[in-house]
């Protein structure tokens, strides 16, 4: 893991939320809107603390009732007792933890991985709502949204404002394999084609160096020929932030425009700042890293137990079969 993707995981780990940083001159209100709507009311907010007062936060999304996926970085090292998951000023204890089976959590593998992925099982359920996973071929060009819940900001300063819940939209420009499982990948655009950092002929080489978190990616993301053509900004575009570890990418099914959980928000950085400028506080040419969920599709079913049917439902037809055969 480099120095930056290390403070990106930090920074996620040690400090309070950094929520999504929107377009300068933006609707906050539509994008409070687009959070507070019934179909991501499965955002949580994690919190993982030791006994000696070291601890992390991150973000989650409860996708079944009592499940919850986060980024395995939040609360890898920790056990489920020390996990307690929080929505609408009440918290929730977690009683099981499974990790990625292509995740470690060593340095030198660190966020290079696709397989930065955890799930947590609370011990009381917070929602009835079920959002499905999204298996389709591909994702290029679909647009997401994603949610945080923290600081705002917008992308000429940055992350710096106050603690709130937030959603942003973005297209997918990238997605691609990588060790473990892959990626989904993001920028953060202000209409220009200077800060358009996923076209990668716009952006200076002198930006590609040491600063750049995890370097082999930068090759592998910027330097391939654009996927797709490059549009405009989303209505609601946006990024997140150093906090976000953990939140969700959703994209809405062509068939019946139900939302399905794309990604897990990973990390993220920002390619075309030149030096003196942090790459982490999600200003415009910001990437997001998002986890690809197809990869881990069978494992994310298989960890979660079917649905058992109760004592009392199976009494109650041993004894209709009872009446009737009577």
């Amino acid at each position: 893991m480099t120095l930056k993707a290390l403070f990106y995981a930090t920074c996620s780990a040690f400090s309070s939320l950094h929520a999504v940083v929107i377009q300068h001159g933006g609707s906050l209100e539509d994008h409070l809107a687009l959070a507070n709507d019934v179909a991501f009311n499965g955002l949580t907010e994690i919190r993982a603390n030791r006994r000696n007062g070291t601890g992390s936060t991150g973000t989650g999304f409860e996708f079944q009732p009592g499940w919850v996926l986060t980024a395995a970085h939040v609360v890898d090292g920790f056990s489920a007792d020390q996990i307690t998951i929080h929505r609408g000023g009440k918290s929730h204890r977690a009683m099981f933890i499974s990790l990625a089976p292509g995740w470690s959590g060593n340095p030198t593998t660190g966020l290079n991985q696709g397989a930065d992925l955890a799930l947590l099982r609370l011990k009381n359920p917070t929602t009835t709502r079920k959002t499905s996973l999204f298996s389709g071929s591909s994702l290029l060009g679909s647009e997401g949204v994603f949610l945080g819940q923290g600081f705002s900001g917008t992308g000429i300063l940055g992350a710096n404002g106050s603690t709130m819940r937030l959603a942003g939209t973005n297209t997918i420009d990238r997605e691609f394999s990588s060790l473990g499982g892959g990626f989904l990948v993001t920028d953060f655009d202000d209409g220009s084609e200077r800060r358009n950092a996923l076209q990668a002929s716009t952006v200076a080489r002198s930006f590609y160096d040491d600063g750049f978190s995890n370097p082999t990616l930068s090759a592998t993301v910027l330097e391939q020929a654009p996927a797709i053509s490059e549009a405009m900004p989303t209505s609601l575009e946006a990024t997140t932030a150093p906090g976000d570890s953990g939140g969700p990418l959703l994209v809405q099914s062509s068939s019946d425009g139900s939302w399905q959980l794309a990604g897990i928000t990973s990390w993220g950085t920002n390619p075309t700042l030149p030096s003196g400028f942090s790459r982490n506080d999600s200003r415009y040419g910001d990437l997001t890293f998002f986890t690809d969920l197809r990869p881990h599709h069978d494992w994310i079913v298989n960890t979660i137990p079917e649905p058992k049917i109760g004592l009392q439902l199976i009494l109650a037809i041993a004894f209709l079969r009872f009446r009737h055969r009577s």
